[in-house]
């Protein structure tokens, strides 16, 4: 059975410019290059969804994957630190990686995106887009804090620019059937 684990390394770009890396033990890392929303015809079994080279889906999952992870502003500090979880866990089957993301984790471009990705995956949730058997993996996103207050101030301000149009209130939470 294969362990599909490793110790990643994930570089993305710091406000300033340079580099920021951040290290985690990880499974099924490939997830982070997957796009909730693409239409995938050749794989119903997942429904909508497929791997993508964009790079503001790589950040946004990226964001999940590697949440709470200390920040290095050098390679050097996150390879002392990558080795010693890679020591800690014993094994891996991939050992120590690096991941690329040439996106900025803070930008106030990345946090928008973040938003409208996070309210139209909500939506495809609420139409019936996405499986109710996947209705986990979409949880956290859907449920991320600082996402969500982001999301309620954009829509509060697309409120106040528009105020004939209506409220739509609509729970989130999945139908118990």
């Amino acid at each position: 059975m294969s362990a599909d684990n490793g110790i990643y390394i994930l570089k993305t770009l710091a406000l300033n410019g340079s580099w920021e890396y951040r290290v985690k033990h990880l499974q099924d890392v490939g997830s982070y290059r997957w796009d909730y929303l693409m239409k995938n015809a050749d794989d119903a079994e997942y429904g909508p969804g497929g791997y993508t080279d964009d790079t503001t889906w790589h950040i946004f999952n990226a964001k999940r994957m590697w949440t709470g992870c200390l920040v290095y502003d050098n390679p050097f500090d996150a390879d002392i630190a990558a080795g010693n979880q890679h020591r800690e866990i014993g094994y891996t089957e991939y050992g120590i990686s690096e991941i690329c993301i040439p996106e900025c984790w803070y930008s106030s471009k990345i946090l928008a995106d973040d938003a409208v990705k996070q309210l139209r995956l909500s939506i495809a949730f609420i139409s019936g887009e996405l499986d109710p058997k996947r209705w986990s993996s979409h949880m956290d996103i859907l449920m991320d804090t600082r996402i969500s207050n982001f999301t309620t101030y954009m829509l509060q301000r697309i409120e106040t620019k528009l105020p004939q149009a209506p409220v739509l209130l609509v729970n989130t939470r999945p139908q118990q059937h």
